[in-house]
């Protein structure tokens, strides 16, 4: 596991070495209960950017479509911050009324304007990112403590994530009235409610992280929320970030500071990986420069994730408390991709009460891949149950001239983990030599002893 700090200045290694004891408890203590709800792991490599004054809390954090730059708001300075992604000093955009309390942050597609959460004041805030004249878009009721805010490619229309009202609301980018697109249930309020919003590079999805409820996909149609991370296993999935392809979630899962609700949870601040179409999540990082809480934001080449982290300053006298606000980056490795694979199942009905030893089935790739190239040892069935390292072979068993693997699963195991249902979805996952992931499913029908 590659664990690296790159440190900017020698302050920094002084504060680290003074705090020797409490790291060594974080990263051997807390890693490793932060390694179980994992079943792989990816430590990145960071880099802090900037590191306490001017920062006191910085909380939300957003990237330039040129990628030169980041836009950082501080719930405390009341102020809001530019800093060149190689790091440096951070330089103020604006402070002072209305930017008291803000938090969430996003850019216009042109990189012109900047749209921020002005979460105390409970107002949709537009600012120049040369700074300037603000503009109040929206201010009071409905909204009551807009917590993130993200906008349309075409630069229309806003949508705000609110922590307090427990809802998602939409607003033209040239202000007005906000209209409620998805409230109440699922969603709660507060430390359940709303606090991060993500939307899908087609704008078809909203992903929303709600604190101790989880995250849920939300068509910007505004049909009903989906879940699609679960508490637990987190336990306050406070802030996510998408990748700029869509394809992966960037959890923040604030699992010791409870979000600033007063929560002392048993650890560890942890950021996770996971597909946004679910399975396993990968740990990334659960150590420092990681101590406390914010947003996060995703470079445009899927390389680095930045993290605003508003430290220890403001928050509630938790922890370390010379810990300063700081925002740092992560060097990720590159994300595999994801291929749909052909998934047999056999037999199509399982019957409790056989005496069978093994599930048998049969994997097809799309073309242009080689079933020759899976590795055996890396097929699950729903995440829990391994393929077996034989038997297995490959054939073309369904006869429509493209190769097939046949692998079998332990039968006991497999019936350990299904319901007794007419229609039961069965997922199998695996890797191929080259990283390639691979996932394919099959409905099956499981019958007790009871039924013939």
């Amino acid at each position: 596991m590659k664990r690296t700090f790159c440190y900017k200045s020698s302050d920094i290694m002084k504060e680290l070495k003074m705090r020797k004891t409490y790291l060594l408890h974080v990263i051997n203590f807390w890693t490793v209960t932060a390694l179980l709800l994992s079943s792989s792991v990816s430590f990145a490599e960071t880099t802090i950017l900037a590191y306490g004054p001017p920062l006191l809390d910085p909380h939300g954090i957003v990237l330039s479509p040129d990628g030169t730059r980041l836009f950082i708001t501080d719930f405390t300075a009341n102020a809001v911050f530019s800093l060149p992604v190689t790091g440096g000093t951070p330089t103020l955009i604006a402070s002072g009324p209305p930017f008291e309390d803000t938090r969430g942050i996003t850019i216009s597609p042109d990189g012109e304007t900047l749209f921020i959460a002005g979460f105390g004041g409970g107002q949709i805030i537009s600012l120049p990112v040369t700074g300037g004249t603000p503009t109040i878009l929206a201010s009071g009721s409905p909204l009551s403590h807009p917590s993130d805010v993200v906008v349309s490619r075409d630069a229309s229309t806003l949508y705000i994530a609110d922590n307090y009202a427990g809802a998602v609301f939409l607003l033209p980018v040239t202000g007005g009235i906000p209209t409620v697109l998805a409230a109440g249930l699922p969603f709660g309020t507060q430390d359940r409610g709303p606090t991060d919003l993500s939307l899908s590079p087609d704008e078809s999805t909203l992903f929303v992280a709600c604190g101790f409820n989880g995250i849920f996909r939300l068509p910007t149609t505004g049909d009903t929320p989906i879940a699609i991370v679960s508490n637990p296993p987190f336990v306050c999935t406070v802030f996510s970030s998408l990748s700029a392809d869509g394809s992966t979630l960037f959890i923040l899962d604030s699992a010791k500071y409870g979000a600033g609700y007063g929560y002392w949870g048993p650890g560890p601040q942890a950021i996770y990986s996971l597909p946004v179409t679910g399975g396993v999540p990968t740990l990334v990082l659960a150590e420092w420069p990681l101590v406390a809480q914010g947003f996060m934001s995703a470079s445009h080449d899927g390389t680095t994730l930045f993290v605003a982290d508003m430290g220890f300053a403001d928050c509630y006298g938790w922890g370390p408390p010379d810990e300063p606000g700081r925002v740092f980056s992560l060097s990720l490795a590159p994300v595999p991709p994801t291929i749909e694979a052909t998934v047999d199942i056999d037999p199509d009905t399982l019957n409790l009460k056989s005496q069978g030893k093994s599930i048998t089935c049969y994997i097809e790739l799309p073309e242009g891949y080689d079933v020759h190239n899976i590795d055996v040892s890396t097929i699950m069935l729903n995440d829990q149950v391994p393929a077996e390292p034989r038997p297995c072979g490959i054939g073309d068993y369904d006869g429509d001239g493209m190769a097939d693997l046949m692998v079998k699963f332990n039968r006991s195991a497999v019936e350990g983990i299904l319901e007794v249902r007419d229609e039961v979805q069965i997922r199998v996952t695996g890797d191929l030599a080259d990283g390639t992931l691979f996932q394919g499913t099959d409905t099956i029908r499981v019958i007790d002893k009871g039924r013939k």
